[in-house]
């Protein structure tokens, strides 16, 4: 007889979160990014001429997978680097293009937001807020 596989929560929560992110960036597609990418449009945005190390931080990604993140933006023209010459440092904002983009995302979001709201109802997403606060205290060793 075969034994069953024992409940992996992990397993299940990177499932669920990759079904979360494909459901928003499906959404977003007509706008031209998926939701990593809107998120750090917002960020660069709010942070104005902010250095990629900066961003990392707010954004909690290291630096490698944000420069990963970013170089499709720079290649559409939706940021821009002005660093100043002789400068290590980077200080990224967004151009006109980035903005007008952010604006369209902005609506898609929202409208992915809603959905998401409507599926699973007032008393799931009152459940989710609480899981995620209770998982966002996990420490790795404890």
């Amino acid at each position: 007889m075969k034994q069953e596989a024992p409940l992996c929560y992990c397993l299940r929560m990177r499932n669920a979160s990759q079904a979360v992110a494909e459901f928003y960036n499906h959404i977003l597609a007509s706008s031209g990014v998926t939701a990593r990418q809107y998120f750090l449009l917002i960020q660069i945005g709010q942070m104005d001429l902010c250095s990629v190390q900066q961003l990392a931080a707010a954004v909690e990604l290291d630096r490698s997978t944000l420069s990963r993140s970013l170089k499709p933006l720079k290649e559409q023209g939706m940021i821009a680097d002005r660093k100043a010459e002789g400068a290590r440092s980077s200080r990224l904002e967004l151009t006109e293009k980035g903005k007008t983009v952010l604006a369209k995302a902005e609506r898609l979001w929202q409208k992915a937001q809603r959905s998401l709201e409507e599926q699973i109802g007032p008393q799931g997403v009152e459940a989710l807020e609480k899981t995620f606060a209770a998982l966002s205290g996990l420490k790795a060793g404890q």
